[in-house]
């Protein structure tokens, strides 16, 4: 699925209150219809390139047990795994998109668009 693709799948979802319900509670947040949409979509793991793949909603919802404790803290959803310990995350307080490593524990390359990092 190429990127354009992916962004026009993402906001054909309908939306799964039960998922976006238990997601803004995690990280304490009200989103916005993207993002809602967006979590909605990501049971289906799907691989968007070579060395990118959409997390799976347990994924997303266990992200402070499977990937690191700090992403809740920081307000930071992960949604795409981009391998080699970064993710793709939704930046929630500063409403942008960024690549966090796990190693350094931080977030860089901040875009205010998902396109733009994909």
């Amino acid at each position: 699925m190429n990127n354009n693709g992916l962004i026009k799948t993402i906001e054909k979802c309908e939306i799964d209150i039960n998922k976006v319900k238990s997601i803004s509670e995690k990280f304490c947040f009200t989103p916005n219809e993207f993002i809602s949409k967006f979590i909605s979509y990501v049971d289906k793991s799907d691989f968007i390139a070579k060395e990118r793949r959409i997390l799976g909603y347990s994924e997303v919802l266990n992200c402070d047990e499977d990937i690191s404790e700090d992403l809740v803290n920081q307000k930071c959803i992960p949604f795409i795994d981009c391998y080699d310990g970064e993710f793709i995350v939704y930046v929630i307080d500063e409403d942008k998109w960024g690549l966090y490593s796990v190693y350094d524990n931080l977030i860089y390359d901040e875009r205010n668009n998902l396109e733009d990092l994909l």
